[in-house]
């Protein structure tokens, strides 16, 4: 783990990719039944419009019920962490973790 901002080094297996169909999936999501969806560059087109979707129905509200100062908000693995990227530029004094379950191979 990097002690200045917490990260922790992907270990390849995670890396590990597969075919189907014409998809990417990764290898160990699949095998472990955790992420079954695709990780390609469709799939990260479509988290994004779903991202803006939701954003738009939901009048930019990124937080429910709606909190003046978060002193900590916890991202639990949904999409490839745009939610997370807003949330922290919305509240730059709040520490914001993301538990990113999206591998995303084109990074």
């Amino acid at each position: 783990m990097d002690a200045e901002d917490g990260t922790v080094p992907l270990d390849e297996t995670y890396a590990e990719t597969v075919n189907h169909y014409g998809r990417i999936f990764q290898q160990h999501a699949l095998a472990s039944k955790t992420y079954f969806a695709p990780i390609d560059e469709e799939e990260i087109a479509r988290l994004g419009e779903m991202h803006s979707m939701l954003g738009t129905v939901f009048d930019n509200r990124l937080i429910f019920p709606p909190v003046s100062k978060p002193g900590k908000i916890l991202e639990c693995g949904f999409g490839a962490a745009d939610w997370a990227v807003d949330v922290a530029e919305h509240y730059p004094d709040a520490e914001v973790r993301a538990q990113v379950c999206y591998f995303d191979p084109f990074l």
